[in-house]
């Protein structure tokens, strides 16, 4: 019996709770409902927009732009003209002038193939006429030199000469102390003795040549002399050096 009233009172606790959620109205409190957030997810930032293809144009002359033939934003075709100068004339002028240097060059860049030949052939030449200046102009600065002007056997008869003059002139003077070229009868006893004296000189000039040394300024023009022969010759031997395998293909 009593296990029986437990479970009525059980049961109509049971059915109390339930009349009294039927007899809410079954509306949901609006305290603490969370808000609806809706966001688009977009960013604002500083870009730059560069294009897959481009290119840089330029004229093959300087001037000044005339007009422009195309706008922004035109769709173009290969070969289309996008912009054209001004002083159309003066362009087609520098053109032509242009063409004319070009033919010039031409011109002579034909001839140089054709005297390949003849102009490595005068190089040569004028390198070995310039060698040959060269070894002469640097002989002559050694023989000018002190103690190189003369070997020492032609030293010797050089000194031998100068007395023999000597002796010869004094012995035309004692012939006749005062000669006269008036008085027919010593004329030819003055003309030794003029002679004589003219020998002397020149052994006397000839030993002091064989012995001697230049003096500054002819020292100066042997040395200008060599330096220029020098240079002559390193001229010879670049233009031998430029035209002995002939033109640069």
């Amino acid at each position: 019996m009593t296990h029986i009233r437990k479970s009525k009172w059980i049961g109509l606790g049971i059915l109390a709770v339930a009349l009294a959620a039927c007899g809410s109205n079954g509306n949901p409190t609006e305290e603490g409902a969370i808000p609806i957030v809706v966001d688009d997810f977009s960013v604002i930032a500083d870009g730059r927009l560069n294009p897959i293809e481009s290119a840089q144009l330029s004229f093959n002359t300087g001037g000044e732009i005339g007009a422009v033939l195309v706008a922004e934003g035109d769709s173009v075709e290969k070969g289309q003209p996008l912009v054209r100068l001004a002083n159309r004339e003066q362009f087609e002028a520098a053109v032509a002038a242009a063409g004319l240097e070009r033919i010039g060059a031409q011109q002579a860049l034909d001839a140089l193939y054709e005297n390949a030949g003849s102009m490595a052939a005068q190089a040569k030449a004028e390198l070995a006429n310039a060698r040959d200046d060269l070894d002469d102009t640097e002989r002559k600065w050694r023989n000018q030199q002190e103690g190189q002007r003369a070997s020492s056997t032609t030293v010797r008869a050089a000194e031998a000469e100068l007395a023999l003059a000597k002796e010869a002139m004094e012995a035309a003077e004692r012939q006749g102390n005062k000669f006269s070229s008036d008085d027919a009868e010593h004329a030819q006893d003055y003309k030794n003795f003029a002679a004589a004296v003219q020998r002397y000189r020149l052994a006397l000039s000839s030993l002091n040549w064989y012995t001697g040394y230049p003096t500054e300024i002819d020292q100066a023009v042997i040395d200008a002399e060599v330096a220029l022969a020098q240079a002559r010759e390193a001229d010879a031997e670049r233009g031998w050096e430029d035209l002995k395998d002939g033109p640069d293909p």
